[in-house]
């Protein structure tokens, strides 16, 4: 039985590692279960956290937002509804703020009352309803043109050069025979004839308007007779092409000699046509709308190619030969009508001379830009140079030139706001400065643009609402004094002013 013990002994042994080894798997896989369980649960919490997290920044939005509705609400209109909204949603700790409403007693803010409908029901009035009907007095309205030229006149082959206010005076001739109204042409003499010894067919109506050349032969040596008649005097416009008409360089003893009762005149009796501050606007359009055809090719790349403004050889002289010196240095084609010129000697510029108005504004077609270089102000030629697609690169000086109504001072100060790619502004004579505008005007293009205040529409308006009108003279025949008629006219150390 001996020879059994060692095999009881190992069996012991065995079995004791075989329950140990039992316990300890057993054990591990308690452990192992415990950490498991113990992570699950740590992630549950984790998990939990951000759940409430998200649930109160959630909360927060949602309350903003609330609170943002009802923001609106008063910013739209009714307060009334926005206090229902915050008391309905209970903000901040649910409160109501019924209770509230309720102490403050706020009014109730109605509804506004619904618009009309804006659908047109009928169609819109002409331009100009006078069209085709005749003066009060049943006859044709007549317009007189004192010293103006026609359109025909303009466009016709008459030597001589053509001016700013040949210009004008041709797109008025040509819109006002548009209108309906018969336009007559005077001398100054035959002028002065009318208002001192034939005054009766201006104050009986059969002549509508007369319209002046020149503030100083609308007016000068007629005072005497204007003053004691105001229903003369109200259908008399003098034009005045530089605008700004500015009354501060004469004396009381100037205007009393020219005109006895210089407090005659109102602001209609001085007209310009371009806006401004002291003047009554009578605008122009760029003949080229109505005399060419715009082509495809306006919108092509233009060449390097510029037009100096100015048919006088002065404007060349100083720094406006070094503006043009510089821009030719610089690779750009330039051209000029002036002839003969003393200064373009030596500066490689293409000379044409004048050329007849319709052959000039095609002329303008082949350019990127036109430039000033300080005179003549306010020309017609940027407006046509932008209905055919060339930019206008414009001097501006602190003194020297007529402010516009924005005050920019410039050679023509009119469009100086018009900006780029239209109109880029430079100092007069900074030759740097103009090449610089030069080479954005050759790459920002465009086809056309005129600007709305001189647009065929707004001289229509203008026409009708000046000249044709059939209230002119309303105050004037009612034989009240001129002071309450507004006629407000120069006086020492004034200016007009627009009521």
């Amino acid at each position: 039985m001996d020879f059994l013990r060692p095999r009881r002994a190992a069996l012991s042994v065995t079995g004791v590692a075989i329950t140990l080894f039992c316990s300890g798997a057993w054990f591990g896989t308690t452990l192992h279960r415990d950490v498991e369980g113990r992570r699950h649960t740590a992630h549950t919490d984790w998990l939990t956290n951000q759940l409430h997290a998200l649930s109160e920044e959630l909360a927060l939005v949602q309350q903003r937002e609330r609170r943002a509705t009802a923001v609106n609400v008063i910013r739209d209109r009714n307060l009334t509804d926005a206090l229902d909204v915050l008391a309905n949603q209970r903000v901040k700790g649910n409160v109501s703020l019924l209770r509230f409403r309720e102490r403050t007693r706020l009014p109730t803010i109605p509804p506004t009352a619904a618009p009309e409908i804006l659908t047109p029901t009928r169609p819109l009035p002409p331009a100009c309803p006078a069209v085709g009907r005749p003066a009060p007095n049943g006859k044709p309205r007549v317009v007189m043109f004192v010293g103006l030229m026609s359109w025909e006149r303009y466009y016709s082959d008459e030597p001589g050069s053509r001016s700013g206010e040949d210009y004008w005076s041709a797109s008025l001739d040509w819109t006002l025979r548009k209108l309906g109204c018969a336009v007559e042409h005077l001398t100054y003499d035959q002028y002065r004839d009318l208002i001192r010894s034939k005054s009766d067919r201006v104050i009986s109506g059969e002549i509508h308007r007369v319209l002046v050349r020149g503030t100083s032969f609308a007016f000068e040596g007629l005072g005497e007779v204007l003053s004691h008649n105001p229903r003369v005097l109200c259908r008399i416009s003098a034009l005045h092409f530089w605008g700004n008409y500015d009354v501060e360089n004469y004396t009381e003893e100037q205007w009393s000699a020219a005109y006895p009762s210089f407090k005659i005149f109102a602001a209609s009796n001085f007209v310009s046509p371009y806006p401004d501050a002291k003047t009554l606007s009578l605008p122009y359009f760029p003949h080229s709308l109505v005399t060419l055809e715009n082509s495809p090719s306006l919108l092509a790349k233009r060449p390097r190619r510029g037009f100096v403004l100015g048919k006088a050889c002065k404007y060349f002289d100083g720094s406006g030969q070094r503006v043009v010196r510089s821009l030719v240095r610089a690779g750009f084609e330039m051209h000029t009508t002036a002839q003969g010129c003393k200064s373009l000697r030596n500066v490689s510029v293409f000379a044409h001379g004048e050329m007849s108005p319709r052959k000039f504004s095609k002329f303008l077609q082949q350019f990127a830009f036109i430039i000033g270089l300080g005179d003549p102000i306010l020309s017609p030629t940027p407006i046509e140079g932008l209905n055919s697609g060339a930019a206008f690169i414009n001097p501006i000086a602190t003194a020297g030139y007529p402010t516009n109504y924005n005050n920019l001072f410039g050679q023509h100060g009119a469009i100086a706001h018009l900006g780029a790619p239209y109109v880029y502004n430079y100092a007069v004579g900074d030759a740097k400065a103009a090449v610089a505008a030069a080479e954005k005007a050759v790459a920002l293009r465009f086809a056309s643009y005129v600007p709305a205040s001189l647009r065929p529409e707004s001289v229509v308006a203008s026409l009708c609402a000046m000249i044709v009108d059939d209230g002119t003279c309303t105050c004037a025949l009612a034989n009240v004094s001129l002071s309450e008629c507004g006629g407000r006219g120069p006086q020492p150390n004034s200016v007009i002013v627009l009521p």
